[in-house]
């Protein structure tokens, strides 16, 4: 229950919203973005912008070697830390410029108002003098500020990013040749990102996934054409010699602990918790898993497409079903869904004339279910069983969540790696899909789509 209490840290988180606000836009209108400066004296922290992967100067790349040696300077000069500074990511010039002017205004007496403190050699037995320490940030409702202000900033950046790519997703004017073999792929970057993964069993994600792909694919070619794995980084003396290893050592993909890939999938900028890194670990695909010869190199070591599996292309036709393990080509299953679980997709999803009402309604339901959770109602059930014996009786499992709780950003994100379903949702139209399927066409899963969380 609410207490009176709770009420003013409410109305004080409110009030300090608004005031944050105001006060980071004054910030944005009056400083360069790249200028990284110390907020407690204005002393600038930047350092030479590195050359990236592909000769550019990146200021990504400069603000991320600069966190550390920002938590340096501060501590070892003013006793300060900054909480989670790493989550701040790229705004973090913005950020040390808003709390410059907000420490510059004060007494340091007076930072207690905004930091945490600790007193160190305060014992009866230390005989060092006390000193103090300050970290800004930590506790939302101890210091609403430091939180409003970084709740901005991500909501400001998940803005940026999700127009970017949106803009990469509608353009039809990329061009752009394969980084394994010859053929040049045009109107839109998916079908570069397809052949990657059918054709050469290349992995980086679906292209839904990726943003700044024109950068990610610019500094993949340029290791490429160093003769430099993907994964390992290591550097080999010809490119036949490289594929090979590529192939034999099952390095087909980047690696996911390499932060430089970071800023290249969307759900980094959606919520630290869920990064790409432990995503990319639940992928059907292990590093080494196929370490063996395929007893045809000469193939493999020219164009590489061996490298796809027997029966990958009828398995990438399958979708899972939304409240059980099957799997099927996109009309058997919207069948199956009907007779099994009651579930009129037409009606449901694909009457939706928002392609992405469609895809967040989709992502929420694949959410819920993963957590044992009931889409329509909310309750929590024990396990799976529990929640299909709810969903059967309540009449839920054909009924369609409320769209106040799919309609967030959160849900352009898929729950599975690989959802075929999402693929079929902007081309299928309440009374037809791809293909007639035979009852044979359906079978179980194992784990070919993992959960994200």
């Amino acid at each position: 229950m609410a207490t009176a209490s709770d009420d003013h840290i409410d109305s004080l988180y409110l009030k300090t919203t608004d005031r944050a606000s105001d006060q980071l836009t004054a910030v944005e209108e009056s400083a360069d973005d790249n200028d990284i400066v110390c907020m407690v004296c204005g002393q600038s922290v930047s350092t030479n912008s590195p050359v990236d992967d592909v000769g550019n100067h990146s200021s990504t790349t400069t603000k991320s070697k600069t966190a550390p040696e920002l938590q340096k300077h501060l501590l070892t000069t003013h006793k300060v830390v900054i909480a989670d500074i790493d989550a701040i990511g790229e705004d973090i010039a913005k950020y040390c410029r808003y709390w410059r002017q907000k420490l510059a205004a004060v007494d340091s007496d007076e930072w207690i108002h905004f930091c945490a403190t600790i007193t160190t050699n305060s014992g009866p037995n230390d005989v060092s003098p006390p000193e103090t320490y300050y970290m800004i940030g930590g506790s939302a409702q101890q210091f609403p500020e430091d939180t409003a202000l970084r709740e901005r900033l991500k909501a400001q950046r998940l803005t940026r990013v999700l127009e970017q790519w949106e803009r990469e997703r509608n353009d039809t004017s990329f061009s752009r040749q394969c980084l394994f073999c010859r053929k040049v792929f045009t109107e839109n970057r998916e079908n570069l990102f397809r052949h990657l993964s059918d054709d050469h069993n290349f992995h980086v994600g679906s292209a839904d996934n990726i943003v700044f792909s024109a950068e990610l694919l610019d500094v993949l070619e340029a290791k490429v054409s160093r003769l430099q794995c993907l994964y390992c980084e290591r550097t080999f003396r010809s490119w036949a010699i490289l594929k090979e290893h590529m192939r034999k050592k099952g390095h087909k993909m980047v690696d996911p602990d390499n932060r430089r890939y970071d800023k290249y999938y969307l759900i980094n900028y959606l919520s630290p918790e869920r990064d790409w890194r432990a995503v990319k670990r639940e992928v059907d695909v292990d590093v080494g898993a196929d370490g063996g010869d395929d007893g045809d190199d000469d193939e493999a070591v020219d164009e590489w497409n061996d490298w796809s599996a027997p029966g990958d292309e009828d398995r990438d036709q399958r979708c899972i079903c939304l409240f059980c393990e099957l799997s099927a080509p996109v009309d058997r299953l919207k069948r199956h869904l009907m007779s099994a679980h009651g579930f009129d997709m037409d009606v449901t999803v694909l009457s939706m004339k928002d392609f992405y009402a469609r895809i967040k309604c989709v992502n929420y339901i694949r959410r819920a279910v993963h957590q044992n959770r009931c889409h329509k109602c909310g309750e929590q059930c024990a396990d799976r069983s529990a929640l299909a014996v709810h969903l059967e009786f309540s009449g839920h499992a054909g009924q369609a969540p409320d769209a106040c709780e799919y309609d967030s950003p959160d849900y352009y994100f898929p729950t599975f790696e690989n959802d075929n379903l999402l693929h079929f949702l902007e081309d299928m139209d309440a009374d037809g899909g791809e293909r007639v399927a035979a009852d044979n066409d359906v079978q179980e899963v194992g784990a070919t789509e993992s959960p994200l969380n």
